[in-house]
Formats: structure tokens, sequence, C-alpha cells
């Protein structure tokens, strides 16, 4: 994997490393080359007054491993004070709570958005994350606002299509819908 120069261009606006194919062996030094990167681009960021918007997807397996848990500790900590924006998105909240870092990243965190949740998923985050019972309430009326609005779009929809012959014939041939 690190034998060769690598054909990617790092100083592209937008870089993307994924590490999914590395065996285990391999993939803790490759989050720690990662991070070590990306740290690297903020500090150059920096110096010339651009932000840089880190985001890491699954951020839990980052947090598995204590060398790359600490790093991203130290990334939160020091990020904002950089110039840096420091994203971490994961499903898998139980694994992403029994991290010992976590703490620290969630205070030192500007913005938390929680979509949607499993029920136990969700008292665990309200008890963690100190959320009130009315502000878990105000989350179930906005799901069940969103299905009543995916309800009557359809319910517009197969009108439209009654109310058009037309358009109800162009919806049955699915290349005169492109």
């Amino acid at each position: 994997m690190f034998n060769h120069r690598t054909n990617i261009d790092i100083q592209n606006r937008i870089v993307a490393f994924d590490i999914k194919e590395l065996g285990k062996q391999l993939k803790k030094i490759g989050m720690l080359i990662v991070q070590d990167q990306i740290w690297g681009r903020v500090t150059q960021n920096r110096s010339k007054g651009k932000a840089t918007w880190y985001f890491c997807d699954e951020f839990h397996l980052i947090l598995r491993e204590e060398q790359t848990a600490a790093f991203s500790c130290e990334i939160w900590k020091r990020f904002r004070k950089w110039g840096g924006i420091p994203t971490g998105a994961t499903q898998n909240v139980k694994d992403l709570l029994s991290s010992p870092e976590i703490e620290n990243i969630l205070e030192n965190s500007d913005f938390i958005c929680l979509l949607n949740q499993a029920s136990g998923d969700r008292k665990i985050l309200a008890e963690r994350l100190n959320i009130s019972p009315q502000q878990l309430r105000y989350r179930t009326a906005a799901k069940a606002e969103r299905k009543s609005i995916a309800a009557n779009a359809e319910f517009v929809y197969q009108k439209s299509l009654r109310d058009n012959p037309e358009l109800a014939q162009a919806a049955k041939n699915p290349v005169s819908r492109f």
C-alpha cells in the first residue's frame, strides 16, 4: 500500500481517504497516516487563512483504537482554533459512546445533529447529552410530520396523474420521465 509514490494529488481541494480495504494489520497505521495528513492540511491551510472541513464517516471505528481515538480527541480540541471543522458521523451510537474519548469530543463540539435513532439509542443519548423529554417528543413529532408530508406528496402525485392523462402516460413509460 505505501511502497510507492501516490498517484493521488493530495493538494486537491477535496481529498477522500478510504481505508476500508486495509487488512487488520495495516488499518491502525493507515488511520494514523490519514490523520497525520489531515493535521498537515489543517496546518497548511491555517497559514493561508483557509478553513478545512474534516469529515469522518463511521467515526465509531476510529474511536476503537486507543491511538486513533486519542488523536481524534486532540483534533476536536485543536482544530477549531486552527480553522478546522471536524465532523464525525456514525450510525452506531452505542459503539461511539463506549469510547473513553467521546466525552472530550462531545464537550468540544459546537453542534450535534441527531437523525432518527432507535428508541434504545434515543434513551442513551438523552441521558448522555442531557436531552429533555420535551426535546425528545419534538424529535418524534418531526418524524411523524415527515411521514404525513410524504403521504400528502404521494396523494398529490396520484391526483396529478389521475387529472392529467398525458402525465400519467409519461409516468408509465420510464424513458419519457428523463
